[in-house]
This record gives C-alpha cells, structure tokens and sequence, in this order.
C-alpha cells in the first residue's frame, strides 16, 4: 500500500507540474499547500484499492471493478463537472467520497486563491475516509486468508 501511496502522489505532483509548465495552470499564492490535499487522496486511493482487492474474486477482475469504482468517485466527486450541477440527492452521496473533498480544497487553494488554512478540514475528512477505507480493506483481507 505504501508503494501505491508514493505512486500516487508522485503523479499529483507530476500532473500538478506539466499542467502549470505547459497549460500555465494557476496552482494559486501557495502551490506547496497542494502537497496535503493530494497527498491524503493518495493514501485514500491506496486504501480503498485495498478494499478493491477484497471485493475482486480474481486477479484480472481487479482492474475493471477498480477502473469503474474510480470514474464514478471522479463523476460523483467533482472531478468532472462542478458538484452544483448534480442532483441534490447525488451532492448527499458525494459528502460522503474522497474526491469530493480533494477537490474542495484544491479549488479552495488554486481558483479562490485561500489560504493553506483552508485545505485542512477537507483533507482531515479525505484522510478519515481513507482510514475507513483501510480498516474495511485490512478486515476484508483477513476473511480472505481464513
């Protein structure tokens, strides 16, 4: 998982760097506070491939459930569109994504330029659902093993 974690992460900064070097991207008045949203996403994407794991009854299944578990987070999440054009029903499910808060504060810090202070309750709750998500992944792999 930690391997996941660092990939992750990685390719945040990756993206974050080629979007500002060759679309000029704003990555607002403090690009280095961009670190803690992607860096909580990350461990959340790690964990919940856990989860994946878990739910996949073969090898090769994993790549598919994962491939659509993750479109729809991004759709739900705010990735795709903003969160104000989705159903009121769907912006309740999307409180409860990590996306969801991931983009909150990357917004929060790149397009309404607020301080750093700003990503931290959307990254504490993108971290707590990770650890929700780590916890059902570890229980889940336990079964697995009996």
């Amino acid at each position: 998982m930690l391997a996941r974690f660092i990939i992750g992460l990685v390719q945040m900064v990756v993206l974050f760097a080629f979007g500002w070097l060759l679309f000029r991207i704003t990555l607002g008045t403090h690009p280095w506070a961009l670190l803690l949203p992607a860096a909580t996403i990350s461990f959340a994407a790690a964990a919940f491939g856990l989860v994946i794991a878990c739910i996949a009854r073969t090898r090769d299944a994993v790549l598919p459930i994962g491939a659509v578990a993750a479109m729809a987070l991004s759709a739900v999440g705010g990735c795709w569109w903003p969160i104000g054009f989705e159903p009121s029903w769907m912006r309740t499910a999307a409180l409860w994504l990590p996306t969801t808060w991931t983009m909150r504060a990357f917004n929060d810090l790149m397009i309404r330029g607020l301080q750093p202070s700003s990503a931290l309750w959307p990254a504490a709750i993108t971290f707590g659902l990770g650890l929700v998500y780590l916890i059902v992944g570890i229980l889940g792999s336990s079964r697995l093993f009996e």
